[in-house]
């Protein structure tokens, strides 16, 4: 199984977006500001954990595809582009919403609400 250089090119991209799905969120979710935080309930939490495993999950299944699999290369591509697209257009239009359910990306209180 041959890979020329442009589908090489898409391959390490690919790589470098799932890298940071399968291990840099979870690293960075998995701290005492969110999943780790006290303050925060015991639904949140469990709400928080099934997310990063799914990312995480998500993003080692597509480094499989995009090293392992035994279907060709092009079609491997393409599953794993619709994959991070799903993922990235989540993302995107749950900032787009958040003004109807009262989000932010960062909180300035350390990750829980302010009850004071």
């Amino acid at each position: 199984m041959t890979i020329n250089p442009r589908q090489q090119w898409v391959r390490l991209l690919l790589i470098l977006v799932l890298g940071s799905l399968a291990g840099v969120v979870p690293l960075v979710d998995l701290n005492s500001s969110h999943l780790l935080h006290p303050d925060w309930s015991m639904q949140a939490r469990f709400h928080m954990l099934w997310e990063l495993l799914i990312f995480s999950i998500i993003g080692w299944h597509s480094l499989y595809l995009l090293w392992l699999s035994p279907w060709m290369i092009m079609t491997r591509i393409h599953i794993v582009i619709v994959i991070t697209l799903i993922v990235n257009s989540a993302f995107l239009a749950t900032t787009a919403l958040r003004c109807f359910y009262g989000g932010a990306l960062a909180d300035e209180h350390g990750g829980v609400p302010n009850h004071a």
